[in-house]
């Protein structure tokens, strides 16, 4: 039974809660989150416009319907650089800069064309409009601060070009390790869509919350032999669980952020091989074994094996699928490689280098930019989008230790590592 209003558009179907971005367009959406701070509704597509432009807003998702409720509120992008004490909320077209209401009071009264980022936002359907809003509303702050014209390319460039290659600025070490636990395994970062990093630390059989400033919020209880963890998308995870013996399982949970935290099941199904990494893309589930690939759906119904090497067992560690699930990158730890497989297995690249010794994990930015975790020579490469080379050694040395994960935010645009060791290592890249 609808419990948030009915709501019927464009289409027959009646949501509970419908996107109200959306809405307005006459466009009949159902909405997968709600904004503590603010009164709309949000679908999956919506919701990374949000949270662009809105970065510190509290979100709610589907696991906490129950929390939805509508509070008015004035949403900005940050604080106005020449009048502090305002938020920044307009644009002034003629001029290309972002304003605040004294911004417009003073400077800009007789331009012709100032327009409520709100009012920008709205009616942002599809995957290229939320590009060119996005890039404009960077654009747009970077001439506020006086940026130089190259910096505002190489900007433009790290969002859109999957071969960037990213500089590290700086690192962070965090702790993981909390009172009378057992050293740390983690062998999972994820960053949720309301802005929490969980981690799967499995010497301990936790998975671990963190907030934006890394600070561990909560710790919620794993299945035993958790193996590996992948996005889902919103608040929810895949994990590859597996005992070595009998139990060969894929679990899929929702972390419940408003709920004290905690998780909630939602499905899980059995394979009839070791099951030691897993990657979803497009409602495919990609299960790593030992050498071979084998593609489910998110039921469990077998579809097909993706892939299958030759020679040593245990060698495929790590898979990751590009965002258009055109490429697959897997770890070939034993022989120091990182292949790269179309989605019907077809080998389309190889990529070794001297600091790539026993890669064994790897994330592909929703940009394209990949990157590979390398245990023995404790160093994270960043690879060309096609799989064939180096473009950058982004952490290595005395800075990490024994790294079994890497995790890359949009977001922050800061690079996550963690392994065999009690620390989180943040890099901030640029």
């Amino acid at each position: 039974m609808a419990t948030g209003g009915e709501h019927v558009l464009s289409s027959d179907q009646i949501y509970d809660f419908a996107c109200s971005s959306c809405e307005e367009d006459n466009v009949n959406t159902e909405a997968q989150f709600s904004c503590k701070e603010c009164e709309n509704y949000l679908c999956n597509k919506c919701i990374k416009l949000h949270n662009k432009l809105f970065k510190k807003h509290d979100l709610l998702g589907r696991s906490d319907v129950a929390k939805w409720v509508g509070k008015k509120c004035e949403t900005s992008l940050e604080k106005c650089e020449k009048h502090p004490e305002e938020s920044v909320k307009m644009v002034c077209e003629d001029h290309d800069e972002l304003c605040c209401s004294l911004c417009v009071s003073l400077s800009h009264r007789m331009c012709r064309s100032i327009r409520l980022i709100d009012d920008l936002a709205k009616g942002v359907k599809n995957t290229d409009q939320l590009k060119d809003l996005t890039q404009r509303v960077k654009a747009i702050n970077t001439e506020t601060r006086n940026t130089k014209t190259e910096t505002n390319s190489t900007t433009a460039r790290k969002c859109d070009d999957p071969n960037y290659a990213f500089t590290t600025k700086a690192t962070h070490i965090h702790n993981l390790r909390t009172k009378d636990e057992k050293a740390c395994c983690i062998k999972g970062i994820c960053e949720l869509q309301t802005g929490e990093i969980v981690l799967a630390d499995c010497a301990n059989d936790k998975m671990k919350v963190l907030n934006r400033e890394f600070k561990i919020v909560t710790t919620l209880n794993l299945p035993q032999h958790t193996e590996n963890m992948c996005l889902v998308g919103g608040n929810e995870v895949a994990l590859a669980v597996d005992d070595a013996k009998k139990k060969h399982e894929v679990h899929f949970i929702t972390i419940d952020k408003y709920n004290d935290f905690d998780t909630r099941y939602i499905s899980k199904f059995t394979v009839a091989h070791y099951c030691n990494a897993v990657s979803f893309r497009n409602d495919y589930v990609y299960v790593g074994s030992e050498s071979s690939v084998y593609l489910y759906s998110k039921k469990g119904e077998f579809i097909k094996i993706v892939y299958q090497a030759l020679g040593l067992a245990n060698t495929l560690n790590g898979i990751h699928a590009s965002n258009d699930g055109q490429r697959v990158y897997l770890t070939d730890s034993t022989n120091h490689k990182v292949i790269t497989i179309n989605n019907h297995g077809t080998k389309l690249a190889t990529c070794q280098d001297q600091e790539l010794i026993f890669p064994v994990s790897l994330c592909v930015s929703e940009h394209g930019h990949v990157f590979a975790c390398a245990l023995k020579s404790n160093s994270v490469l960043q690879i060309d989008t096609e799989g064939n080379r180096k473009l950058r050694t982004l952490v290595s040395g005395n800075k990490i230790h024994n790294p079994l994960v890497v995790w890359f935010s949009t977001r922050s645009q800061q690079l996550m590592v963690a392994g065999i060791t009690n620390d989180l290592l943040v890099a901030d890249l640029i």
